[in-house]
């Protein structure tokens, strides 16, 4: 069986370096859910995924699987505090949505132009 390693996460500050959307998992720890936000975000045009350094599931395997090749299509950082990264983005001008079931803002009414990061 071939093995391919998984792609290399980049800082934080690189992935931001551009604007768009960013997407932040907080709490996804099953690979096949990683596998299809990755799919989302490389169909949605994502400028990147954050992850948790220690509570996420390495990117190869059946995370890879799921994602159907989009974690090659995708870049993504790995962060050890998402408070923290989260300070980092908004110090680099980056806003943070929290998406919610319940909530009364539609997605596309958010999303305006500005570096956005989805959490």
């Amino acid at each position: 069986a071939l093995k391919i390693a998984p792609p290399p996460s980049l800082e934080l500050e690189a992935l931001a370096a551009a604007p768009g959307v960013l997407v932040m998992l907080d709490g996804v720890t099953d690979p096949q859910n990683i596998g299809a936000v990755f799919r989302s975000a490389a169909a949605f045009g994502a400028r990147g995924v954050i992850l948790q350094e220690r509570h996420a599931p390495a990117l190869g395997g059946s995370t890879a699987k799921a994602s159907a090749g989009a974690i090659d299509l995708v870049p993504h950082a790995r962060v050890v505090n998402l408070s923290r990264a989260l300070e980092t983005l908004d110090d680099l001008g980056w806003r943070a949505v929290g998406l919610a079931g319940t909530a009364s803002a539609t997605l596309d009414a958010v999303l305006d132009g500005r570096p956005t990061v989805l959490v």
